[in-house]
């Protein structure tokens, strides 16, 4: 039995406030990857889509680790997260407990003002998002390991101002997480495997 390129790789997508996992399928990026071998789970944070408000366990803190221990995700997989849902995404990052964080990417999400981390970055940011100017001063203190692309007359949500940016945004998780340079426009990180 030959196994797919990538299988062992899985990518958690964590959505902003406005939207919900459909909004990655919206994007493309989901099928980007599975089409890479890939595992790409986009997740309805809590109140949003058909989901419970209710967080179990460790609130935002804990919300990922209770995830992957649900879904029995192998013990080093990627984080995507989009504004609001880095709320829950960078704390899992930052202390993912017995779990390992390959890469973080993150779409003009939360960062904070965390403690530093050598986990794998990619941040993604429209030229038009307010918050791009204060966290992008950060990310080369927090992000030792990280990479900043910001999109040209893109507003904070980068990744909907029109096809083309879903496809750059696509382009650039399928990179980072296979590293398949090809694949992307040739970025300078990547989530370790």
């Amino acid at each position: 039995m030959r196994r797919a390129a990538h299988a062992d790789r899985v990518v958690v997508f964590c959505h902003g406030a406005a939207f919900s996992a459909r909004t990655w399928q919206s994007v493309g990026v989901l099928d980007a990857l599975a089409a890479r071998g890939a595992r790409a789970i986009a997740l309805n944070l809590p109140g949003y889509g058909a989901s419970s408000k209710t967080i179990a366990g460790g609130g935002k803190a804990g919300f990922l680790a209770a995830v992957a221990a649900a879904l029995d995700l192998p013990a080093k997989f990627a984080v995507v997260a989009a504004s609001m849902g880095g709320s829950y995404a960078l704390p899992f990052v930052l202390d993912p407990g017995s779990y390992e964080v390959a890469g973080y990417a993150t779409a003009a999400g939360m960062i904070g003002d965390a403690a530093p981390t050598t986990t794998p970055v990619l941040g993604v940011y429209g030229s038009e998002d307010s918050r791009l100017a204060s966290d992008r001063s950060k990310f080369g203190t927090q992000f030792a390991n990280s990479q900043l692309v910001v999109f040209a007359d893109a507003p904070h949500p980068c990744y909907l101002r029109d096809v083309a940016a879903a496809e750059e945004f696509t382009a650039l998780i399928v990179e980072f997480v296979t590293g398949d340079q090809a694949a992307g426009p040739g970025l300078d990180v990547h989530a370790a495997w």
